[in-house]
């Protein structure tokens, strides 16, 4: 992007503080990841921050960290929900969090991939994340299948009325005029 994303801006608000509402609006106690050393914008009253115990391993070491800092606060369940997604809703949570039932996690599918960072996961699977960051392993993917995460496709999320515009990322700086318009 040639810029952290977190401090990239839609609609006056950073990305990272627009996420952290948003997940604010659903969840009780909020918390955001970032590497060690890693700057923040001001976020809303009330976020945790808490940093990766694992330098240089991706989004699984946040979800590791986070997932912990929740379990600590009593939490049974969480929402994951990377920065990067400028369209996730309030709605789209709800409607995730409504399926989780008594699954491990529940991820969507839009058609084309799996996104296991907009999603809900029980609190336990922060101990697997652990476990497989200590056993070398990065990707997050093998979270969801490790933990057995209940895959949502794209047909049931729209038959359930969820817009799928919600799992829209932006990851190079052609998608932030073109994806966010869609």
């Amino acid at each position: 992007m040639g810029r952290a994303k977190e401090w990239m801006e839609i609609e006056g608000e950073t990305l990272v503080a627009r996420t952290a509402r948003i997940v604010g609006s659903v969840a009780g106690t909020v918390v955001v990841a970032a590497r060690a050393g890693q700057a923040l914008p001001a976020l809303p009253s009330g976020v945790v921050t808490v940093h990766d115990t694992v330098a240089d391993a991706g989004p699984l070491a946040g979800m590791a960290a986070g997932l912990a800092a929740l379990r600590e606060r009593g939490c049974r369940a969480a929402v994951v929900a990377a920065c990067d997604y400028p369209r996730l809703a309030e709605a789209f949570l709800l409607k995730l969090i409504e399926w989780l039932g008594e699954d491990a996690g529940v991820v969507p599918h839009d058609g084309e991939r799996m996104h296991p960072l907009i999603a809900v996961y029980r609190i336990e699977a922060g101990e697997v994340a652990a476990r497989l960051l200590a056993g070398g392993e990065r990707r997050v993917g093998r979270l969801v299948e490790d933990i057995g995460a209940r895959i949502v496709p794209a047909e049931e999320l729209r038959a359930a009325g969820a817009e799928l515009r919600a799992l829209c990322n932006v990851n190079e700086p052609s998608d932030w005029g073109v994806r966010l318009e869609n």
